[in-house]
């Protein structure tokens, strides 16, 4: 998809004619998207869209640009097809992903029946792929809601999210020109939008300017009102707040218990456990419904099942992660990695950690996956319900036995 960026109230390729693949794995065989490389000239004609067509937006009055979101909230609810197709590209099915639009229009209601905040200012945002929804539509709508313009920046690890909600805000005329997006895979242009000194005010966590500052104002793209102050942002980061929840967490979710059998094929098996226990339909929430957590082996398939599914881990690693959106999950995730190490089990895979390459608030939305082996019926760890990038391996020394773990404390 070469047409993402939102320009003067229109969509089109960057400036420049270059891209970026975003890529994901998934139960379908993969998902892959190109989207805009943004340039200088890019950010100079969206902050002149927006300095043209705010003004339209900011005097429509307060009363009417709160019926103007309230209705595209109501829209969005009604229809939301452009939800599934995130789902679709995440590999989920069709409405796994309700919880986070019901969620997304709870924050828009408390957004617009919120007393303004005084004058915010134009906003410059980058909302970390782990807020989804939610993110969004806190940061943004009490900026529109007082007649201020937006511009966003995707975020690179799931720009669909923003594209998305742009083209929702998108579909009022009236709204259309006091909001931009631009993507990009790298900060340069996240960077000269801070230095054009256009904006009073950032949401964008992770992102560190350097020792320096910014430095002077950049001429050589627009201010956004005539005669406003221009400002420059110094070091250090700007925002922080943590990832937040689309309460998928909330949902009544256990965790599922894999057999492999005696006879079982361990390769086929140990590839459908991966999948089942780290796919991304799993890993983007942490907590799938029917998502596998232990997995109870025959001992004579033991050693070469634990093999390839370490292998197809290694695989699953050298794909791009999954965002998180779900709150309290690396806690929950350290909290069993402790409760295994204790119990004597081995660590032979330890996903706590983020991918390198992810900083900040990115990174603290991504987990990968984790593997104890010489895992006990007993043990504590065995016995965790809450769904989470954890498998756990055990060794069975019958079919009949591991049938009856699978339907009795293992079950529960």
């Amino acid at each position: 998809m070469r047409d993402a960026n939102f320009c003067a109230g229109s969509w089109g390729p960057a400036e420049a004619g270059d891209g970026f693949e975003a890529e994901l794995a998934s139960a379908a065989g993969g998902s892959r998207a190109w989207w805009p490389r943004s340039g200088s000239a890019d950010l100079a004609r969206a902050l002149e869209g927006l300095r043209r067509g705010a003004p339209a937006w900011h005097g429509l009055g307060a009363a009417e640009r709160a019926g103007v979101l309230g209705a595209m909230l109501d829209r969005w609810q009604d229809d939301p097809r452009d939800l599934d197709a995130l789902a679709a590209f995440l590999g989920f099915a069709e409405g796994d992903l309700d919880d986070a639009l019901e969620g997304a229009l709870e924050e828009g209601d408390r957004c617009l029946s919120a007393a303004p905040d005084g004058d915010p200012g134009p906003l410059l945002a980058r909302v970390p792929a782990g807020e989804l929804l939610v993110g969004l539509v806190r940061e943004v709508l009490p900026t529109l809601l007082a007649g201020e313009p937006v511009l966003l920046f995707a975020d690179p690890d799931l720009p669909q999210v923003a594209r998305g909600f742009v083209a929702r805000l998108a579909e009022d005329e009236r709204l259309a020109g006091a909001v931009a997006l631009l993507h990009e895979d790298r900060t340069a242009c996240l960077g000269a939008a801070l230095d054009s000194g256009a904006f009073e005010r950032a949401y964008l966590p992770g992102f560190l300017r350097g020792a320096q500052g910014a430095g002077e104002p950049d001429d050589s793209v627009p201010s956004l009102r005539q005669g406003s102050v221009r400002t420059t942002f110094g070091a250090g980061l700007l925002g922080g707040a943590e990832v937040s929840s689309t309460r998928l967490e909330n949902r009544p979710l256990r965790n599922g218990v894999a057999l492999v059998l005696d006879g079982d094929d361990p390769r086929r098996e140990a590839r459908r456990v991966a999948q089942a226990a780290f796919g991304p339909r799993v890993s983007l929430s942490g907590q799938a419904a029917g998502q596998v957590g232990q997995v109870l082996c025959h001992e004579r398939s033991l050693s070469a099942f634990t093999a390839a599914l370490l292998e197809r881990v290694e695989e699953l690693a050298a794909q791009p992660a999954c965002p998180l959106f779900t709150r309290g999950l690396r806690a929950h995730v350290a909290e069993l990695r402790r409760l295994g190490l204790d119990e004597g089990a081995t660590l032979v895979v330890d996903g706590l950690e983020g991918p390198t390459g992810f900083r900040g608030a990115s990174k603290r939305a991504i987990l990968t996956p984790s593997v104890f082996t010489n895992v006990e019926p007993s043990m504590g760890l065995a016995r965790a319900t809450r769904p989470a990038p954890v498998l756990a391996l055990l060794r069975t020394t019958s079919d009949t036995e591991a049938r009856a773990l699978a339907h009795g404390d293992l079950a529960r």
